[in-house]
């Protein structure tokens, strides 16, 4: 338990310290700055040394600067599926258990039929509904070379557009598999309550 409170510390500190420890540079803004002036296009990974201390990648990419600020985005998305899988999980198994019956047991069904199902293969399902979606709005994937595959979506902001714009899929698919656990855990609890004699 000690171990992991000083592993969570430090990476709150790299997080909020970010800018002290890795300043950017105004010259080369952005998640990736390259170490030279330029892009080096044909330039292979090099080891460590005074302006890399973790070395590049090709063309000259710090590895460093996008591993510190990365704490920050990785923090966020941890802290958004573990506080949201645990409000839905304990709302849902609550309201369960105090309907009971064979509706709080329908519910529960419901529950253990999410847990059958594999995260991995939830993610490729919502992924090929999310490619399909974009391309029926009439928007298309476009592979850029720094970031990699890109949403562009165009037309008048809808719900779906909304939605496909700031929900990240991994994160809602990670979210919509991950809360059963809570849900059965405050389920259990809960019947346990409404039988105690200060209850009843």
């Amino acid at each position: 338990n000690w171990l992991t409170v000083i592993l969570l510390l430090g990476y709150f500190i790299i997080a909020i310290a970010a800018p002290i420890i890795s300043p950017e540079n105004p010259k080369d803004p952005g998640a990736f700055p390259h170490i030279t002036e330029g892009i080096v296009k044909n330039r292979p990974p090099m080891p460590p040394n005074e302006k890399a201390p973790l070395g590049t990648l090709p063309k000259d990419v710090d590895v460093f600067h996008p591993l510190v600020w990365g704490a920050r985005d990785a923090l966020k998305f941890g802290l958004i599926i573990a506080v949201s899988t645990a409000i839905l999980g304990t709302l849902y198994g609550a309201v369960a258990a105090f309907i009971g019956g064979q509706w709080g047991g329908l519910m529960m069904s419901i529950a253990d039929t999410f847990l059958a199902i594999p995260v991995i293969a939830g993610l490729v399902l919502l992924q090929q509904l999310l490619a399909t979606t974009i391309t029926a709005t009439g928007g298309m994937y476009l592979k850029t070379e720094s970031w990699g595959w890109q949403i562009y979506i165009v037309g008048p902001m809808t719900p779906i557009r909304w939605l496909l714009e700031h929900i990240n899929p991994l994160m809602f698919t990670l979210i919509i598999l991950s809360w059963m656990s809570f849900a059965r855990l405050v389920y259990s609890n809960v019947m346990l309550l409404m039988q105690t004699q200060y209850i009843l």
